[in-house]
């Protein structure tokens, strides 16, 4: 509920007090795309695009350059590749699950999960095209796309932890729409390294990995058992640091207790 104070409005929620800012003054908690990139949320914004981008490049990359892989490997005929890609499909359950469980584990979270999967997804996708038995390939695609679809998922819940609910919708909504850039660009590009080799399809899709596991590495805030954030003043508020206390700077807030 907004009350008037006589000279400040203010917004209790939650036993706690915040000064609501008059509409255009800068620093309120009127949404704007650009607010997006402030200083409060540019370094999430900035992340979630490109994990997103990198996911959703080697996902569609993937899903367009396995059936080709496998005609011009194996000459394998259209309704065999149809089922090697349902399979591939059906590989990514088992990662969900396991993706899952892992972002609660005490001491893992959500960015140490990311880094895990995007470093198997790299090694694997280097390790793909040396298997050259047809059913070893088939194998090692699944595992690829498990491993690739993962980071997906668990991006869902770390954006929405780390985006304020002011900008929760609308930032996880942009970011997500930005990676269809990268989606509708990886076929174009998968088909141009196709007509080189198989092997160097796979290796784009390592370096796609490997781009998402060092921004993961980069990225220091953990939201794991962390309380979401309400306004963008509290963008990083309830995330922790994987650094010592002492190396921690100290927060400001712009809300006080009753």
């Amino acid at each position: 509920a907004v009350i008037n104070t006589g000279s400040t409005d203010c917004l209790l929620q939650g036993g706690r007090v915040k000064y609501v800012k008059e509409e255009g003054e800068e620093g309120g908690d009127e949404w704007s795309l650009s607010q997006l990139f402030a200083p409060s949320l540019r370094s999430i914004t900035i992340f979630v695009m490109t994990i997103w981008m990198v996911c959703s490049f080697a996902y569609y990359g993937h899903v367009f350059s396995y059936p080709i892989a496998l005609q011009e490997r194996y000459d394998m005929e259209v309704e065999n590749q149809y089922f090697a890609v349902m399979l591939a499909g059906l590989a990514e359950i088992p990662g969900i699950l396991v993706g899952l469980l892992l972002i609660d584990i005490e001491g893992v979270g959500r960015r140490r999960s990311l880094m895990v999967f995007f470093f198997l997804a790299s090694g694997s996708a280097l390790l793909v095209p040396l298997f050259a038995d047809a059913t070893q390939f088939l194998i090692a695609n699944m595992v690829l796309k498990s491993f690739i679809n993962t980071p997906f998922c668990i991006l869902y819940v770390f954006a929405a932890e780390l985006y304020p609910t002011t900008h929760r919708a609308s930032g996880i909504a942009f970011c997500s729409a930005s990676s269809r850039v990268a989606g509708a660009l990886s076929p174009v590009i998968t088909a141009w390294s196709l007509t080189q080799s198989i092997t160097l399809t796979y290796q784009m899709f390592a370096i796609a990995m490997g781009i998402g596991a060092m921004a993961a590495m980069t990225f220091e805030f953990e939201t794991q058992h962390g309380k979401l954030p309400e306004f963008i003043g509290e963008s990083y508020s309830n995330a922790t640091r994987d650094r010592p206390p002492e190396a921690r700077p100290l927060k400001t807030s712009v809300t006080t207790q009753l």
